[in-house]
């Protein structure tokens, strides 16, 4: 993909729907494809989403990627439940040992509460 799109600076956004042992994940790449995407860059963002995606906590899993592909400048929103610290706590350790450590974190319990 990244060597086909790569210089257009085209916006792109994947969806990846629920299945089996995991929750849908949407990730938008903004303006990514000024450059190259490397594949281990692609693969570590697969694999951190995958990761979050199938923690039995989280609800939800959405990231974006600025044009620059620094993860760590863009944002990553997982939506847990229930609505306890330990499932915050237990879920951030989990974001910390994926590429998305270093992401602006967003978050909410179920009842839209944001921690």
């Amino acid at each position: 993909m990244a060597k086909h799109l790569a210089w257009t600076g085209v916006s792109l956004t994947l969806t990846v729907p629920a299945g089996t042992g995991h929750v849908a994940t949407v990730i938008h790449y903004n303006r990514a494809f000024d450059q190259t995407i490397t594949s281990e860059e692609a693969t570590e963002i697969a694999e951190g989403l995958a990761t979050i995606a199938a923690t039995p906590q989280v609800m939800t899993v959405e990231a974006s990627i600025p044009y620059t592909m620094r993860v760590d400048y863009g944002t990553l929103t997982v939506t847990v439940e229930p609505s306890d610290e330990a499932t915050l706590a237990s879920v951030r350790d989990l974001i910390g040992t994926t590429v998305f450590r270093d992401t602006t974190l967003h978050g909410s319990f179920h009842n839209g509460a944001k921690p």
